[in-house]
């Protein structure tokens, strides 16, 4: 009774070797894709040598190739209208005021002076510092008339000094401050500057100096 399923192996086996249609099917499949990944390779490398070759004439700045000295020129020509590789670009952040080698930025909020401070130091900045009149009468230009703001000037051991450490000078002033107190800052109204307890809210001006390009 083995026998006859002895002699039906070989056959079965023989007609698997006679007939690989579908390992040739499978091959030309195989084939097929790696063409079609070969081409697709190909286009995008040609495509990024084209745009290498566009960013060369126009360099602009998120292409490599672009050198610093040129984006800055570019920088400077469409910010600051400058053309001059030499000439200085300076910029501010959004919603600062740029005047004379400085940015200045009004809060519209109000805190009290240690706030105010605080709030100048998260924004990279300080309360304003007023070193003569002509910083003054810059602030009068970009101040709200009717508003008083902090600067950066407070009462320590019954003197008047700057957040930078400096003393100020009374000869700036037609009515310098007089002290409020122990704990006396000073803030400013229509180019007046006026101690009060630094506890008091108010507007503040921040101070930074800008970006230059």
């Amino acid at each position: 009774m083995s026998l006859p399923l002895q002699q039906d192996f070989p056959v079965l086996e023989e007609d698997a070797l006679q007939n690989p249609r579908w390992h040739q099917i499978l091959l030309w499949v195989v084939c097929f894709g790696i063409v079609i990944l070969v081409a697709v390779v190909i286009i995008l490398l040609l495509q990024l040598e084209a745009e290498k070759k566009k960013a060369g004439a126009g360099c602009y700045p998120v292409k490599s190739n672009c050198s610093s000295d040129n984006f800055q020129s570019l920088l400077r020509s469409r910010i600051c209208n400058q053309s001059e590789a030499n000439s200085p670009c300076q910029i501010c952040s959004p919603h600062w005021h740029l005047h004379q080698d400085r940015c200045y930025w009004l809060s519209t909020d109000i805190k009290s002076w240690n706030e105010s401070r605080s709030d100048c130091t998260e924004k990279g900045a300080q309360l304003v510092v007023i070193p003569d009149k002509e910083e003054m009468e810059i602030l009068k230009k970009i101040m709200v008339v009717t508003q008083t703001y902090w600067i950066g000037l407070y009462l320590s051991e019954k003197k008047w000094r700057w957040i930078t450490d400096h003393q100020l000078d009374q000869n700036l002033f037609q009515e310098p401050p007089s002290s409020a107190g122990n704990e006396s800052c000073g803030r400013i109204k229509d180019s007046k500057i006026i101690p009060d307890v630094c506890n008091a809210v108010f507007r503040w001006i921040c101070q930074k100096d800008p970006i230059v390009l």
